[in-house]
């Protein structure tokens, strides 16, 4: 990252009179003053919110917000998406989300709005208006009003997402040349699955909606839809982001993945897929871990797959070990595969 770029830690900022300021003595938000962030490695503090719904209020969601953003791998994600992520006919709202949390972030530092204005285009090539830095400031407008939030190091997390790429797709509705939403779909013909899917997204304040329909084969189909902006980042940059994540939201994507792509049975834990990237991001987690596997194929496509099909395979001696720290051998997957 360029400079200005380092994560900073936030800074709590009293005066003599117990009122907050930043370095230029301007009075802060009340979002932003005392103890706005200062998690730990090991996630967030229990008495701080999960998550806020997309009609909660904007210093809600800025708490919420405000300990992602202290999160290295979620900042460099939200980052390189800013920087990287196609505009359509406005700047695209992670430009915003960035450009919003960064302006968070240097008010407290007291830069005035000229040199963030400065800053913000060095950094993503693009930074709002200064009258629109100056209501972000003021939290009379941001770009989180019609986003629901959540802590993206929840183990919930880690399981939405490992559903979701395996058993999923995603879609983009545009609207007038500017995205009207963020579609996120999980297909599976387990009941059990689907329910621990909504159930997660609950915790997650996301509300989602299930659909029954015939598959290809003529079987049962489950096909669930949830919408999030954040989420939709979270799942296509899953690849920088679950590696370098906590070891719980690891963990709980790997058992998601293994539900939807695995296979178990009395000596065997086997998951299967076409897709390298994740077939990479699984075997990171499993080294991380110690868990011991091989990887087998490529195996010629069969008739429903143009990809060469690629098999990883936990040895005998790490079973035991992987099911326990899965939560497999407790409640291993419903569809066992071929």
């Amino acid at each position: 990252m360029g400079v200005g770029l380092e994560p900073r830690s936030w800074r709590r900022i009293h005066d003599p009179l117990g009122d907050c300021r930043n370095p230029r003595g301007e009075q802060l938000p009340p979002a932003l003053r005392g103890r706005v962030s200062g998690v730990g490695e090991e996630g967030a503090n229990m008495s701080e919110p999960i998550a806020a719904p997309k009609r909660a209020p904007l210093e809600l969601k800025l708490r919420v917000m405000l300990r992602n953003w202290s999160y290295p791998e979620f900042r460099e994600i939200l980052y390189r998406e800013a920087r990287e992520c196609e505009s359509y006919a406005c700047a695209s709202v992670y430009k915003r989300v960035y450009c919003y949390m960064r302006v968070m972030e240097l008010v407290t530092m007291g830069l005035p709005t000229r040199k963030i204005e400065g800053l913000l285009k060095r950094e993503v090539g693009y930074a709002p208006a200064r009258d629109v830095i100056g209501k972000w400031r003021a939290l009379q407008s941001s770009p989180l009003n019609n986003m629901a939030v959540f802590d993206v190091r929840r183990p919930e997390v880690g399981f939405i997402v490992g559903a979701l790429v395996t058993d999923g797709s995603e879609a983009i509705k545009v609207v007038r040349g500017i995205i009207d939403a963020r579609s996120l779909w999980f297909y599976n013909k387990s009941t059990s699955f689907i329910e621990d899917f909504r159930a997660a997204c609950r915790v997650l304040g996301l509300s989602s909606t299930v659909m029954e329909q015939t598959s290809g084969l003529g079987s049962k189909l489950f096909k669930v839809n949830v919408s999030s902006t954040l989420l939709y980042l979270l799942v296509k940059r899953y690849d920088e982001f679950i590696p370098r994540t906590l070891d719980d939201v690891q963990l709980a994507f790997l058992r998601a993945a293994w539900l939807g792509d695995g296979h178990i049975s009395e000596n065997l834990a086997q998951f299967t897929n076409t897709d390298e990237k994740l077939l990479s991001v699984v075997e990171t987690i499993l080294s991380r871990h110690g868990v011991k596997y091989a990887r087998f194929g490529p195996y010629r496509p069969s008739k429903l797959c143009k990809k060469p099909v690629y098999k990883l395979g936990v040895s005998l001696k790490s079973l035991h070990y992987f099911l326990k720290l899965t939560g497999l051998a407790e409640s291993p997957p419903r569809s066992t595969g071929p």
